[in-house]
């Protein structure tokens, strides 16, 4: 069960909490094994709501880790769909995420006794040298 700070940090900045649809955590959820999760009725936070999607994550098996790397491959896909001027999608975005050797230096850099907010994860990553992918 992960820890309700990291889903704040992960929510942190969203778009849902700005009434705009997309929603990190309802993302999340779909693409990552809770496929009934598909309304926008299923998340309350605008105005200060209580977040059903929270809630509902809080009782996952997702560990902060994970929810935390998920975070970052959310920011990669969105910097990646920019530069290919498309929307990469999950799928080929964790492709490459995993390709250019960013789920290495993730798990190199994350500390889980000395958590860093998911976005300064994303920069270290990202301020590393890309590998070559191993056949």
């Amino acid at each position: 069960m992960p820890n309700r700070l990291i889903v704040d940090q992960v929510c942190e900045g969203s778009n849902c909490q700005r009434d705009r649809g997309y929603c990190t955590l309802r993302e999340i959820l779909t693409h990552f094994g809770h496929s009934e999760i598909r309304t926008p009725g299923d998340n309350t936070c605008h105005n200060g709501g209580v977040c059903s999607l929270k809630e509902k994550i809080l009782q996952t098996d997702f560990t902060d880790k994970t929810l935390t790397q998920l975070k970052c491959l959310e920011f990669f896909k969105y910097v990646e769909s920019r530069y290919q001027s498309r929307d990469i999608g999950w799928n080929n975005a964790f492709e490459l995420w995993v390709e250019r050797g960013h789920a290495i230096a993730f798990t190199e850099i994350y500390d889980i006794d000395s958590p860093k907010k998911p976005r300064d994860i994303y920069r270290e990553v990202m301020s590393r040298p890309i590998q070559a992918p191993v056949t």
